[in-house]
């Protein structure tokens, strides 16, 4: 099997950053393809203590009458 990071920067290097492209040429398009690709991707981020957070029953303390004080 052939690692992932392998396959990207096949793809990067025949798509994205092809030979006839100058220096400065490159750069450009390797930002835009790494910002659309930022725009696409679908990233999860995993911190076990936001988990621990969202999972510890809720207490009475909560915000307070600082919640309501909009209203």
């Amino acid at each position: 099997m052939i690692p992932d990071r392998v396959l990207i920067s096949r793809y990067i290097e025949a798509e994205v950053l092809p030979a006839h492209l100058g220096e400065a040429q490159k750069r450009q398009r390797y930002a835009d393809w790494l910002d659309n690709a930022r725009l696409l991707a679908q990233v999860t981020f995993y911190d076990p203590e936001i988990e621990r957070l969202v999972r510890r029953p809720a207490g009475g303390g909560g915000c307070g009458s600082s919640c309501n004080a909009g209203r």
